[in-house]
């Protein structure tokens, strides 16, 4: 798999609620994802203004722990860089070993792409949907 992910976003200011701040939510959600997945994710984001919209900027490189490596001031571009190291990763999987012990096999039912299109008896195209009655 891979090692660092980049995250292009184009996040900014709330038009219809112009007073609640969305950039830390916006960086823990994914700081969150490094974690969970134990990933370098690198995230530039894009700066300035839009019609209503003002876009802060604030772009980051984080590693597989959460730690922001470097972030970019709001309201200004320019050119990060951070050092990996990839090592960091090989003790997040070692640490954290769900890749080595997941079962998509018991999950595959959640994840198989299923057609929402009917047919004339109701049916779902790939057979009944557990659970759903179709009058």
């Amino acid at each position: 798999g891979a090692d660092i992910l980049s995250y292009p976003t184009a996040i900014g200011s709330e038009p219809d609620h112009p007073d609640f701040n969305t950039r830390p939510l916006w960086q823990k959600v994914i700081t969150g994802h490094a974690i969970a997945n134990g990933l370098f994710i690198a995230v530039p984001n894009r700066t300035g203004n839009e019609g209503l919209i003002s876009f802060y900027g604030g772009s980051f490189i984080v590693d597989p722990f959460g730690r922001m490596l470097v972030e970019a001031p709001e309201d200004e571009e320019v050119a990060m860089v951070a050092e990996i190291d990839i090592v960091q990763r090989r003790d997040w999987l070692q640490l954290f070993p769900f890749f080595g012990t997941r079962r998509p096999d018991t999950y595959s039912a959640l994840t198989d792409p299923r057609v929402n299109a009917r047919t004339d008896s109701g049916e779902g195209k790939n057979g009944p949907i557990p659970g759903l009655t179709w009058r």
